[in-house]
């Protein structure tokens, strides 16, 4: 078990969680708690390690995670920890019963072209949370990727992968200089979301092909991303309320555009 902050593994972690340069020259990114890693393991994401609290409170989701783990990846190493060592490596106290130490796995804005016909775009949302809750509502929606444009929160930090209960891992999460030419790659048509966009929610219809943008909660898209987009989606708002948190505002777009 161990017992040291010092030991090299704890080390790894606290690096890890720290930033996003050493997530990716390590090509390792954390997902804390047993829900996230359950479902990382779904789909498909590799753990090269299991970090395990000691006196673990959540004994069959541990037993179901390292049987499934043993089975799929045998030569991840599962580590028993000290669960206060363990608290101080990992972002939160409140997700220490384990920790995952998962693979990276790449995809490129290019390498989407052609292949979707639903797709979310995200410009400047620098809170990971709010990334994270994007990604969830994308992923139960049924869009097909997620473009992260401009200076968004990196889809591999620990709380953004928090905040999509591990739905990072369940559809294609890229990078964009900017949304013009996500729109581009993609060969979608967008749909920006505005406060007085000409278009509401509510007459907006279903669409087979799409790629709906949305900017931080502060500043909305710039100049830039609105010019590229065809339609400009307005959420008609009661009581004067000024706005949605992004992340509710994704939800409620995606589901109107993607239902049955």
């Amino acid at each position: 078990m161990i017992t040291s902050r010092r030991n090299p593994r704890i080390q790894e972690l606290r690096s890890l969680t720290a930033s996003a340069r050493n997530r990716s020259e390590a090509g390792l990114l954390v997902v804390e708690g047993t829900r996230c890693i359950e479902a990382a393991l779904s789909y498909g994401a590799e753990p090269a390690r299991l970090l395990i609290a000691s006196e673990n409170r959540e004994p069959e989701a541990i037993a179901g995670i390292s049987g499934t783990t043993a089975e799929r990846w045998s030569g991840c190493e599962i580590i028993e920890v000290d669960r206060e060592v363990l608290a101080w490596a990992a972002s939160i106290r409140s997700q220490t019963e384990a920790v995952g130490i998962f693979r990276l796995r790449s995809h490129a804005l290019a390498d989407l072209t052609g292949q979707a016909s639903k797709a979310l775009i995200l410009e400047d949302v620098g809170d990971p949370g709010n990334v994270g809750s994007c990604i969830r509502s994308g992923a139960a929606a049924g869009v097909d990727c997620v473009v992260l444009a401009g200076e968004c929160a990196d889809w591999a930090n620990p709380k953004t992968v928090r905040g999509s209960a591990g739905a990072v891992f369940a559809l294609p999460v890229v990078s964009a200089p900017s949304v013009p030419e996500a729109l581009r790659e993609l060969d979608l048509p967008g749909i920006g979301t505005t406060a007085k966009g000409p278009l509401s929610l509510y007459d907006a219809g279903v669409r087979s092909r799409f790629a709906l943008v949305l900017g931080s909660e502060v500043h909305g898209l710039s100049d830039a991303a609105l010019g590229s987009c065809g339609e400009l989606l307005a959420i008609p708002m009661a009581r004067e309320v000024e706005s949605l948190n992004v992340s509710a505002a994704a939800a409620v777009c995606l589901f109107q555009l993607c239902r049955p």
